[in-house]
């Protein structure tokens, strides 16, 4: 395990100078104000305010605070801005690949909004309600394929399933299941008791997996920063070359976007599979490629797309650098 960095640093210190200053009290008056005696005192503060003293006791910290008419929450509030600051700042300089000045704008700013994400929102303490519908409405519309359904009907078996969700969260006794409001033509009674107990086991599901979630440790939060970080880097530099490609085959603009997005599903693929599977890559290249067939683009331009991503990855992943 690496040597840990101490936490109050240079910058801290200048974060306490400043409370102190905003008090108009010095050095000598905050070190009088804890008990301590005049020029040893004010050599102790000094220590403090310039980092000398890398881990000062918590406890004087408090009473520093409180010498200066601080309220705690707003100094560990800023102390929690400058380590996130310092942390970004550490992060930032492994991105070496982008010289854009504007793009490497946009790729800090998304980077500190995922790590923002990974640090609080794990932390939800109950289900994204959309997510588990989206979640009920495909295994509903699995389930009732399973059974031959007639697709005119899905609606209707969905909205029960979404009805049955806070039956399925209630932490007290439900009254009995009635069915007959959801009776309309051709909808079968026994695959609407089996969606309840579906939707009961789905919603019991994601609750343990929420209850058992953890928020990943600082080291851990790290990695996966870093991670998001040289994946942005990759994959603008993929967007870069489908750009230029795009350019000279004069494809409409509108259509720019269709591409790029292909490209990055292609990205994906390969991210999953390259080192895996490589026959179930090709698949899903062949699935994905139809499918944006569909949403009218050229074949020709797609396969060229793939080629310069596959390209690209390997350069960029599977081709270790040169040191």
């Amino acid at each position: 395990m690496g040597k840990r960095k101490p936490v109050f640093t240079d910058k801290v210190g200048e974060l306490l100078t400043d409370i102190r200053k905003q008090a108009k009290l010095t050095q000598t008056e905050v070190a009088n104000r804890l008990g301590l005696s005049t020029e040893s005192g004010k050599k102790y503060i000094s220590y403090i305010e310039t980092g000398r003293i890398k881990e000062p006791s918590f406890s004087i910290i408090i009473l520093y605070l409180e010498a200066c008419n601080t309220p705690y929450m707003d100094f560990f509030d800023k102390l929690s801005q400058l380590r996130f600051r310092e942390r970004h700042q550490e992060i930032m300089s492994q991105a070496t690949t982008i010289k854009n000045k504007k793009l490497m704008q946009k790729i800090d700013r998304d980077t500190a909004l995922y790590a923002e994400n990974i640090k609080y929102q794990r932390k939800t303490p109950y289900l994204d309600p959309d997510k588990l519908k989206t979640k009920i409405s495909q295994e509903v519309s699995k389930f009732l394929s399973d059974h031959q359904v007639d697709k005119t009907l899905y609606p209707t078996y969905i909205d029960f399933a979404f009805s049955i969700i806070p039956r399925a969260q209630s932490t007290k006794p439900n009254p009995p299941l009635n069915t007959k409001p959801w009776l309309k033509d051709g909808i079968r009674p026994e695959l609407l008791h089996h969606i309840n107990l579906m939707i009961f086991k789905i919603v019991h599901k994601e609750e343990n997996k929420l209850s058992r979630r953890k928020v990943p440790s600082t080291e851990k939060q790290k990695r996966m920063v870093i991670g998001f970080l040289k994946y942005r880097e990759m994959i603008e530099q993929v967007e870069a070359e489908v750009h230029q490609l795009l350019n000279e085959a004069q494809v409409p603009f509108t259509l720019y976007t269709g591409y790029k997005d292909f490209a990055r599903e292609c990205f994906s693929h390969l991210r999953k599979l390259y080192f895996k599977d490589q026959l179930l890559l090709s698949q899903r290249f062949a699935q994905t490629i139809r499918g944006w067939k569909e949403a009218k683009l050229d074949e020709n331009v797609l396969n060229k797309v793939k080629e310069i991503t596959i390209r690209q990855f390997q350069n960029l992943v599977a081709k270790p650098p040169q040191k």
